[in-house]
């Protein structure tokens, strides 16, 4: 697979972390989308598109497809039957998403649906990018021309939306080790109304956002270390104890810490 990152416009930085080209090779099946604490779009340059199983994420060339699709945030891990051999993704800051389309975040969780529907006035986009597909360039021009538009019509944030955003970064910075009640120090909210807005603004709670930073880092630990600790990494993450570790590690992984190994 190769994947290649383009950065976004300077005014989009914020909340778009990038546009990113993935390549399949022909014989190589995508099978695993991990959980993801950001919503992204999906634009199928191959223009076989998209559609999604009630279950599970399944791509097909059906015909009632589409090229462009939205996928909210993922809190589990989902398997997937195939993907289009090109695809264009935006992918969101955790506080894009509802920063571009004012939309409650947790209606879209772990769905994926077309694009249209999150907001009507990227048909036109849409339209210009399926007819110069070839080009993986000018698409991410024509979005970025796009995303561009909104953010000149988009209000000033709000200060709910700015402490949720600061919550986030905190959280990443973090890598998920960050207690909830201390967070709500520092932004003077109550854990209540934390919770509420996260799933406006987020599509998912703050513990989720902070278990599924922690596995991010685990995996990034298993990718260069063949020599695991799973006790250490259970304590060193601040899991309860080993079974809620497991727990979260198959949500993640879609397997148990052993079967991992095996793997």
């Amino acid at each position: 697979m190769k994947i290649v990152r383009h950065i976004p416009h300077p005014a989009l930085r914020h909340f778009i972390e990038a546009f990113v080209v993935v390549d399949v090779e022909e014989n190589e099946i995508v099978k695993d989308f991990y959980p993801t604490n950001a919503a992204l779009m999906c634009f199928d340059i191959t223009q076989q598109h998209y559609r999604f199983g009630d279950a599970t994420f399944n791509f097909s060339d059906a015909s009632d497809t589409v090229s462009f699709c939205f996928v909210g945030v993922l809190d589990r891990y989902f398997p997937v039957e195939r993907v289009p051999r090109t695809i264009l993704q935006v992918i969101f800051s955790p506080f894009g998403a509802y920063h571009f389309f004012k939309t409650k975040m947790s209606s879209f969780t772990n769905t994926g649906l077309n694009a249209e529907f999150i907001h009507s006035g990227i048909k036109d986009t849409i339209a210009r990018m399926e007819d110069v597909h070839g080009d993986k360039v000018a698409c991410i021009r024509l979005l970025e021309v796009y995303f561009l538009q909104i953010l000149q019509r988009s209000e000033t944030v709000s200060v709910s939306a700015g402490k949720i955003h600061f919550a986030c970064n905190e959280m990443i910075k973090q890598a998920g080790n960050i207690r909830i009640k201390e967070l709500c120090s520092k932004i003077n909210m109550s854990e209540n109304r934390l919770r509420v807005h996260f799933n406006e603004m987020i599509g998912i709670s703050p513990k989720t956002f902070c278990r599924s930073e922690k596995l991010k880092q685990i995996n990034e630990i298993l990718v260069n270390d063949q020599e695991v600790d799973w006790m250490e990494l259970c304590h060193t993450y601040n899991f309860f104890d080993q079974s809620h570790f497991i727990k979260g590690f198959k949500a993640y992984f879609g397997c148990t810490p052993g079967e991992f190994l095996k793997k």
